[in-house]
Formats: structure tokens, C-alpha cells, sequence
């Protein structure tokens, strides 16, 4: 069960970045595609939740490595987004993110 939620997301960040990269050249406009892009897959009909909110549940030890997975992808997402707003000169790039 580790390995398949470390693979998803391995394969998750890559592919949210290469979208937002690829559909938005500035940092701006990323930050706003983000939404775009979360609308466009809760709205897909096999959308049933978040997949690390999902997994981590499942796990009710707060140390267990599954739920550490799940807390990683959400902690690199916010860094990513914290990045994007510092670059588009947001005043309180930190809170954006979250």
C-alpha cells in the first residue's frame, strides 16, 4: 500500500506541474490555472475525493509511513504554490499557498 500511494504521489506532482507549466507561462497565471485544473477534475465523473485524504484515513496512526506520504504531498504542494506566489510578488505568499 506504501509503494502505490508513494507512486501516485510521485506521479501526481509531476503531472500537476506539467500541466500548470504547461498551460500558463507565469507564475500568475499558474497560481490561477491551479483552480481551473482542480474544477476540471472534481467535476470527472471517477472523482471520488482526494486520493491522500482517502489513504490517509484508512491509517489511524499518526506515524504510520502511509499517512507521512499523504502529509508530504499536501506540505511539497503548498511549497510549490508558495513559489509561484513569491515569484508573482504576492504579499503573503504563505497564506496563498495554503
Amino acid at each position: 500500500i506504501l509503494a502505490c500511494v508513494e507512486r501516485v504521489d510521485e506521479r501526481w506532482r509531476e503531472g500537476v506541474v506539467a500541466r500548470l507549466e504547461a498551460s500558463a507561462p507565469t507564475p500568475r497565471e499558474r497560481l490561477l490555472a491551479v483552480f481551473d485544473l482542480a474544477s476540471e477534475l472534481i467535476a470527472d465523473e471517477t472523482f471520488c475525493g482526494c486520493f491522500f485524504v482517502r489513504a490517509a484515513s484508512e491509517f489511524r496512526d499518526p506515524t504510520d509511513p502511509v499517512r507521512a506520504v499523504a502529509a508530504a504531498n499536501k506540505r511539497r504542494f503548498v511549497d510549490y504554490l508558495a513559489g509561484l506566489a513569491i515569484d508573482a510578488g504576492a504579499r503573503q505568499p504563505e497564506a496563498l499557498a495554503k
